[in-house]
């Protein structure tokens, strides 16, 4: 059993239409929870709501003035990654600074495999009331990721292969696990898989590939 974090307790707090922030979240985490709550209300209002022109109007003009505020796309993309935990506040998986991600948050245990929860709305929708496969398998490449990343062996994504064993159902309580496997030179391989109740939903086997020596991140 892990701790739930702040991060994921406000994952909970979205699908449950909880106003209520974790005292942790700074003030940009909170706006951005408050976009996630938006996009989700959104998604699942009725086309023919009578007020949607006019909501239309008022998130135009909110767009707007922190468009005119915000610095040029190119500063923010080296900005918002978290050099303490090497983890991108853009991801659209963990990131806390992205309106799409539930965030997912993950923890190390003590056999060293990376473990953490997460639930998904209409916006992650594919089939009726199912997770999108694509998502499942964006999911799992950071789960992979992270498990290198923890185990000494940060890299790139070289392939993936992805199973999908059974549905993963939307607004459920879904459990993600991954783990480091080996090492062959640069060549880094990992698992991860989506879980409901314990079974199988999604299984992804990873081949990742370390930075060569010497390499740094302004040689990109």
């Amino acid at each position: 059993m892990i701790e739930i974090s702040p991060l994921s307790a406000l994952n909970s707090a979205v699908m449950a239409g909880d106003h209520s922030q974790p005292r942790e979240m700074s003030q940009a985490d909170i706006a951005t929870n408050a976009v996630r709550r938006l996009a989700e209300a959104v998604v699942r209002m009725s086309a023919d709501h009578p007020r949607v022109s006019t909501m239309a109007e008022r998130v135009n003009i909110l767009a707007d003035e922190l468009d005119s505020r915000a610095p040029s796309a190119s500063v923010r993309v080296e900005t918002m990654w978290d050099p303490a935990g090497g983890v991108p506040k853009h991801s659209p998986v963990a990131g806390t600074r992205n309106a799409v991600a539930r965030p997912l948050v993950l923890h190390q245990l003590a056999d060293g495999v990376v473990e953490g929860r997460v639930n998904f709305g209409v916006l992650h929708q594919g089939p009726p009331g199912c997770l999108h496969g694509g998502i499942a398998a964006l999911v799992l490449d950071v789960a992979l990721a992270s498990a290198n990343a923890h185990a000494g062996y940060p890299g790139m994504t070289a392939s993936l292969r992805i199973r999908y064993l059974r549905p993963t159902p939307l607004y459920r309580e879904l459990t993600v696990v991954a783990a480091h496997i080996d090492r062959d030179g640069r060549k880094v391989r990992s698992w991860a898989e989506i879980r409901l109740d314990g079974e199988v939903c999604v299984r992804a086997d990873g081949l990742f590939v370390t930075a060569r020596e010497g390499f740094a991140h302004s040689d990109l």
